[in-house]
């Protein structure tokens, strides 16, 4: 047996689809790199959007912050060199504040007003002290010489005629912050030491001052003496009748006293006297709080005093006066000292609330 060669195998290619199946998967890539290329196009596009926003949104706010630094007082960059740290106070403004009603920021257009609307004393006259507003009282220059200008600031808030009501903003109430800040007299309804200076030394219009009512201020600071002239807040040295309601008296260092109600010292001086209680004051819903005071707090020569639904908190006598009064009741120290022996109910104290008030000699209340 003889073996043969075996034939060469024979190999085939079979292309079952042909040339439909090569071409369907070429589209199919070339489809899906157009659509990746048109997502990468918007991308791109959204990109840029929000860059150019971003560019455009700070353009705008640039100067906005520059101005913003040039008027704040605090910047650097300025000329005022004002510390961070410090207590920044309110800057004065020779700009009336812009209020819907009329409203003043000066005693002195108080007693001026007063001046020029003096025809009848009938005619019901409110004058209103303009909210937020803080106004530094003066003192009197030379008293002893008779020179009762004032000056290192404002005039006492002062009433000449009857039927007048000075108050803090529209309605009255101590919380829209009308400060009467220190000075020698903070009110005064007649009393010898009204000044104006466009009219010099103002008398009251009338032979009383009837109905009249302060209402809704705040004193806080300290007395400033002139000579013999020690410093009183309230002064009611005009026969007549008045309320003060809604006030207040805090953190205030009294020289002498709060109130008197009688003939002032320079009226004493000139020797005018008023028949017993012509002056009749009454104190309503007022509160005194942080006051160091050195003579009586409150206190009455023959006149009338009422002090109602008040409070009083935190009041001391100054370390030097607190010895007490030993014979004399005129040097003692308490809240009432009513002198009006001769006169009926001359004074009375009602719904009033004291905490922490320090008296010497004679009680809280001494008449004599």
């Amino acid at each position: 047996t003889s073996l043969e060669e075996s034939p060469s195998p024979i190999v085939y290619s079979v292309d079952i689809d042909g040339d439909h199946h090569s071409t369907d998967f070429s589209s199919a890539q070339q489809s899906l790199a157009e659509k990746q290329q048109r997502q990468k196009c918007w991308l791109w596009i959204g990109l840029i959007v929000a860059v150019v926003a971003a560019v455009i949104a700070l353009a705008i706010s640039l100067p906005m912050t520059m101005i913003a630094r040039r008027d704040n007082d605090n910047d650097s960059s300025n000329n005022n060199n004002n510390d961070d740290d410090k207590e920044q106070q309110p800057k004065p403004s020779d700009e009336e504040p812009n209020f819907p009603y009329e409203c003043y920021t000066s005693t002195a257009d108080i007693l001026e007003e007063q001046i020029l609307n003096a025809k009848d004393p009938t005619d019901e006259l409110v004058l209103i002290i303009c909210p937020n507003t803080t106004i530094n009282m003066g003192t009197l220059n030379n008293p002893s010489e008779n020179d009762f200008s004032v000056s290192g600031g404002d005039i006492p808030l002062t009433l000449i005629r009857s039927n007048v009501t000075v108050q803090c903003g529209l309605n009255g109430k101590r919380q829209n912050n009308c400060l009467l800040q220190n000075g020698l007299v903070h009110m005064m309804v007649g009393g010898g030491l009204a000044w104006h200076a466009d009219y010099g030394v103002v008398d009251p219009l009338f032979a009383t001052i009837e109905s009249w009512v302060i209402r809704g201020m705040t004193v806080t600071g300290k007395h400033t003496p002139s000579g013999a002239f020690g410093g009183i807040s309230v002064l009611g040295s005009y026969p007549g009748h008045g309320r003060i309601e809604d006030c207040a008296w805090i953190d205030f260092r009294a020289t002498k006293r709060i109130l008197a109600v009688g003939p002032s010292y320079a009226q004493q001086l000139q020797r005018v006297e008023f028949p017993p209680s012509s002056v009749e004051l009454t104190v309503s819903n007022c509160l005194f709080d942080g006051i160091i005071y050195e003579e009586e707090f409150f206190v009455t020569f023959n006149q009338s005093l009422h002090v109602e639904n008040s409070y009083f908190r935190n009041v001391v006598l100054s370390a030097v006066l607190e010895e007490g009064c030993g014979a004399v009741p005129n040097h003692c120290r308490n809240l009432l000292h009513c002198q009006s022996t001769s006169i009926p109910n001359a004074c009375s104290i009602s719904n009033v609330c004291v905490e922490n008030f320090q008296t010497a000699g004679g009680g809280p209340i001494l008449i004599s």
